[in-house]
């Protein structure tokens, strides 16, 4: 698990439920202004066969596919996701030099962002183009008015306990 070094908690919390790792602090080297992460690191065989037995496989990023029933929290499920592969920001358009809210969100995984595409299509009302990339992901992209729906359909109703507060405060001041 790797998590930003701000966001150390979440991976402190899991290594103390399970009883067992250790935290490491390595660079990224995502861009300038990239901060290090914090990687939990734990090597257990029983820890890797339950896992194993709950459907979690190595290639769970290649094999994800969407849930069966989520009955009505949805949105909830698209935020916990959201938060861990998705980003917001802004662009500034190269004509006009108009600043606009970005939603995008990236993944391995086609069955899982098929079903994605189309929900998303769905909250933001437009259908943007999924993309494939040569590295083998895939990445959905919004701007303007669809990316905001999308940050209020995912953030709208969002407990504190069940949000990202970094990305929900990026979210709340896109939108208003």
């Amino acid at each position: 698990m790797a998590v930003r070094e701000s966001d150390r908690e979440l991976a402190d919390k899991l290594m103390n439920v399970l009883g067992f790792g250790a935290i490491h602090i390595y660079p990224h080297y995502g861009g300038l202004n990239a901060e290090p992460l914090a990687t939990w690191l734990c090597s257990s065989r029983g820890l890797a066969e339950e896992l194993r037995s709950l459907g979690l496989t190595e290639t769970k990023t290649y094999d994800l596919t969407w849930p069966e029933c989520i009955c009505g929290f949805e949105a909830d499920f698209l935020r916990g996701y959201w938060d861990g592969d998705g980003s917001f920001g802004t662009m500034r358009h190269g004509r006009t030099g108009i600043v606009y809210p970005i939603a995008q969100i990236t993944g391995c995984s086609e069955n899982f962002f098929g079903t994605l595409h189309g929900v998303l299509a769905k909250v933001s009302g437009s259908r943007s183009k999924l993309q494939r990339h040569a590295r083998g992901y895939f990445q959905l992209f919004y701007g303007g008015n669809p990316a905001c729906r999308i940050m209020g359909y995912l953030y709208k109703n969002a407990p504190e306990s069940l949000r990202l507060n970094r990305k929900w405060a990026l979210a709340q001041a896109l939108i208003n």
